[in-house]
C-alpha cells in the first residue's frame, strides 16, 4: 500500500514512521527545505515532548475532547516507549517531559534516521501545486513531479512561526477537498492592551495571575508573568490567549486583570496587607510595598492610586488605600489586540472535527483522506500538550491508514 504524508513536522513524522512500520511505503512530502524545522526550536530548543498531567482542560477547540480519540490510541505512556526505543531517554520537569540531551534538533535527527530505517521516502523543497483524488487514488501535482498514493495524510501545520517555513498552506489543501475550516488565529501568544502603563512596566518579570473575561467566560493562569511595551506575555498568558484571541476577534470586549499576591484570596490578602501595615504604620508608601514587589511595579501601582511615593501609609486616606489594594488584587485592562502569527507558537481553529473521524483521523469527506497535528482544529495548552496531540494525531493517521 502506498500512503503520501504531506508536511515532514512533528505529526508528520509520526504519521510516516507509523505508517511504514504497518507495511505501507511511505513518500514524505516537505515544502521546506528541511525536515522539522519548528520542532527543532520548540521549547526554546529543548524540546517539552508531553506532559504527565493531561486532562480535559489540556486541549482547545471547538470539540476539544475530540483529542481523546487519538490520545486514547496512542497516550503519555506510548509516547515516552517510542521515543526510548529511537533512542531518547525522558526526564521530568515538572509534569513536563523532556529529552535528557535538552536538545530539540536532537529529536529531529532521531526522528528521522527511524524514518529512513523504515525505508520512509522524503521529500524537501516540494511544493504542492495540486491536490486530487482521481479513480481512487491521490495525486499530489508538483512543479517536477507527481505523486500517487492510495492513502493520504495532510500533516501540513498551521500559520504559527512563519519563520520556520510555515504558511497555513494545508488549509488550502484541506478546503480543495470541501472541508470547513474554523477560523485561525494565533494561540500561545502575547496580549495587547489599553494602558500607558506598560511601557514603564517593560522587561520585568513577576508571579502573578492574569485573568481573562469576556462576558459571561472567564479563564485564569498563574505563573511568571512578562510585561512587555504593548501588554502582557508569560507562559499563564500564553495560557489564556486562546480564549482572549477569539473573543477579541469576534469583536467582544474583553478584559483583563492581573493578580499580584495570588498567594491569597482576596479577603486573605487585605489581612495580609494591614498586618504589614500596623508593623510599621510611618512607614512610607514605597518602602510599604518594597520587599514584596520590584520597584517598576511600586512606581506605577501608586501613581495609579494616586500616592506618592514618600508619604507615610497613615497619612494616606482610606479611599486611596483601598484604591493601591485593589490594584495589587486585580490590576484592570481592556484588551486591544493580540500578538500576530510570527510571535504566536501555535493556532487555534483549522480543520473543522465534524468532519474527522476522531478513532481514525480520517475525513468523513473523503476515504482514505486523514489529517494529523496543528492543521486539525486542536490545540494544547502551553506545556508538552501540542506535541503530545502531534504524536497521538499522526501516530492514529498512520495507523488507520494502512490498517483500515
Amino acid at each position: 500500500m502506498d500512503v503520501l504524508v504531506i508536511g515532514a513536522g512533528a505529526s508528520g513524522l509520526m504519521a510516516a514512521i507509523t505508517a511504514a512500520k504497518n507495511g505501507a511505503k511511505v513518500t514524505l512530502l516537505e515544502k521546506g527545505a528541511k525536515a522539522g524545522r519548528k520542532l527543532a526550536i520548540t521549547g526554546n530548543g529543548r524540546c517539552n515532548l508531553t506532559n504527565t498531567k493531561i486532562d480535559e482542560e489540556s486541549f482547545r477547540g471547538e470539540h476539544p475532547d475530540f483529542a481523546f480519540g487519538a490520545f486514547g490510541q496512542f497516550d503519555v505512556q506510548d509516547t515516552v516507549r517510542f521515543f526510548s526505543s529511537i533512542g531518547i531517554y525522558t526526564k521530568n520537569r515538572d509534569h513536563g517531559l523532556y529529552p535528557y540531551s535538552d536538545q530539540a534538533p536532537q529529536v529531529v535527527q532521531l526522528l528521522m534516521e527511524e524514518a529512513q530505517r523504515r525505508k520512509v521516502k522524503c521529500k524537501c523543497s516540494t511544493e504542492i501545486t495540486k491536490l486530487e483524488k482521481k479513480d481512487g487514488r491521490f495525486l499530489a501535482h508538483t512543479d517536477g513531479w507527481t505523486y500517487e498514493a492510495d492513502a493520504c495524510i495532510l500533516a501540513c501545520g498551521s500559520k504559527a512561526a512563519p519563520e520556520t517555513g510555515a504558511d497555513g498552506s494545508g488549509y488550502d489543501l484541506a478546503a480543495g477537498f470541501g472541508h470547513t475550516m474554523v477560523p485561525v488565529l494565533p494561540a500561545l501568544t502575547g496580549l495587547k492592551a489599553e494602558k500607558s502603563r506598560y511601557p514603564k512596566l517593560a522587561g520585568l518579570r513577576c508571579d502573578g495571575r492574569v485573568t481573562v473575561r469576556c462576558g459571561d467566560v472567564c479563564t485564569s493562569s498563574r505563573g511568571e508573568l512578562q510585561f512587555t511595551s504593548y501588554g502582557i506575555s508569560g507562559i499563564p498568558t500564553f495560557q489564556v490567549s486562546h480564549q482572549a484571541v477569539r473573543c477579541w476577534a469576534e469583536g467582544k470586549l474583553v478584559e483583563l486583570s492581573v493578580n499580584f499576591l495570588p498567594d491569597f484570596t482576596e479577603a486573605q490578602q487585605r489581612a495580609f496587607l494591614d498586618a504589614r501595615l500596623q508593623q510599621a504604620p510611618d512607614r512610607s508608601a514605597g518602602s510599604f510595598l518594597a520587599g514584596l514587589f520590584h520597584q517598576k511595579l511600586i512606581e506605577v501601582l501608586l501613581l495609579e492610586a494616586g500616592i506618592k511615593t514618600g508619604t507615610a501609609m497613615a497619612a494616606v486616606p482610606a479611599e486611596k488605600k483601598e484604591k493601591l489594594y485593589g490594584l495589587i488584587q486585580a490590576m484592570p485592562a481592556k484588551m486591544t489586540g493580540y500578538m500576530d502569527f510570527s510571535h504566536a507558537q501555535v493556532c487555534s481553529g483549522g480543520v473543522s472535527t465534524e468532519e474527522i473521524d476522531r478513532e481514525t483521523m480520517e475525513s468523513r469527506l473523503v476515504p482514505g483522506l486523514y489529517f494529523a497535528g496543528e492543521l486539525v482544529d486542536i490545540d494544547g495548552a502551553c506545556g508538552g500538550y501540542n506535541l503530545q496531540w502531534a504524536w497521538s494525531s499522526g501516530h492514529c493517521a498512520g495507523l488507520h491508514a494502512v490498517t483500515k
